[in-house]
């Protein structure tokens, strides 16, 4: 399912719907059947905004790298990142890493999801911009 901010949601822990051995007193214990909320989609939208500064690290190694990643996002009732992981191809998994460190080393509470826990996938698109792309910026 995808949001109208672009976030997938899915109702299951993982890919047989089991739970990922998560502790059942945690607030991301077990299934989560909550949905983003629009607040909440705000929030991530900013953390995948700080997330370009994986991307602009990267740039500084390839100067044309570009893709695209996927983070998928674990959070708990009251807002907090339970978990985050980042995918991505070959080229771009140490920008899809360090974004998923970005969403699960976040210290402030994100807003709460509606109707309990929620696992989010958060796309993110990275282009170089024309500057970062081996142009000359004009003087």
């Amino acid at each position: 399912m995808t949001n109208d901010a672009g976030a997938e949601t899915r109702s299951d822990a993982g890919p047989s719907g089991a739970s990922v051995g998560r502790d059942a007193s945690s607030p991301c214990a077990g299934r989560c059947k909550g949905k983003p909320s629009e607040k909440l989609v705000e929030g991530l939208s900013y953390l995948a905004k700080k997330s370009h500064r994986c991307y602009d690290q990267a740039l500084a190694v390839d100067a044309k790298l570009r893709g695209r990643i996927r983070v998928r996002v674990r959070i708990g009732i009251e807002g907090a990142v339970c978990d985050a992981h980042g995918d991505g191809d070959a080229a771009m998994q140490s920008v899809a890493d360090c974004a998923a460190d970005t969403f699960r080393l976040n210290r402030e509470s994100l807003p709460a999801p509606d109707g309990g826990c929620v696992e989010v996938v958060v796309p993110i698109n990275f282009v170089p911009r024309p500057n970062d792309a081996g142009a000359t910026p004009s003087p």
